[in-house]
């Protein structure tokens, strides 16, 4: 298949493992620069090295000063990044969640993966041509007994339904 996507970049989030890394792996196939962006630097690289065209990078998405690491990175490599996959691990279960844990972790994901798309607009508006796909979790549709709802995805699912409302589609 080609998705015509021979000379864009892609920073997809959450890419070290499960789903984030499918979809990168499929991008770097398909012909995109690839910048794979997770906690785990070693496995981030081991996983660019696999790809034709791609870079690992290990920040935490959640730490303030992760936007300005990931987009760096990307430029220096690539010129700039016009695709963003905004995707991010599971909720903890239910009975490990505590206050500092909801602040800290998925909320200031959330705030990250809004500077994200921010911080790579302006590229996006230039070409014009710019993609942002946002991966969410089942559980907030449909949670698991004693796992709490992904906070980060409940947004995408609001904003997903009052799209689908605006232009006459339900789900």
């Amino acid at each position: 298949m080609d998705l015509g996507l021979e000379g864009h970049t892609a920073i997809v989030a959450g890419s070290t493992s499960g789903r984030g890394a499918a979809v990168a792996t499929m991008l770097g196939r398909e012909g995109a620069k690839v910048v794979i962006a997770g906690r785990r630097q070693a496995l981030a690289q081991q996983l660019a090295s696999e790809l034709p065209r791609a870079i690992g990078v290990g920040p935490d998405l959640a730490d303030p000063t992760s936007v300005e690491t990931v987009v760096s990175a990307a430029k220096r490599a690539f010129g700039a990044g016009d695709i963003v996959v905004l995707n991010s691990g599971g909720p903890a279960p239910a009975v490990d969640l505590d206050e500092g844990l909801l602040q800290s972790g998925p909320t200031a994901l959330l705030f990250r993966q809004v500077d994200l798309v921010a911080s790579l607009l302006p590229c996006m508006r230039s070409r014009p041509w710019g993609r942002i796909v946002a991966i969410g979790c089942s559980r907030v549709q449909q949670p698991l007994a004693g796992w709490t709802t992904d906070p980060p995805s409940a947004p995408r699912r609001v904003v997903s339904r009052v799209g689908q409302r605006q232009e006459g589609v339900e789900s």
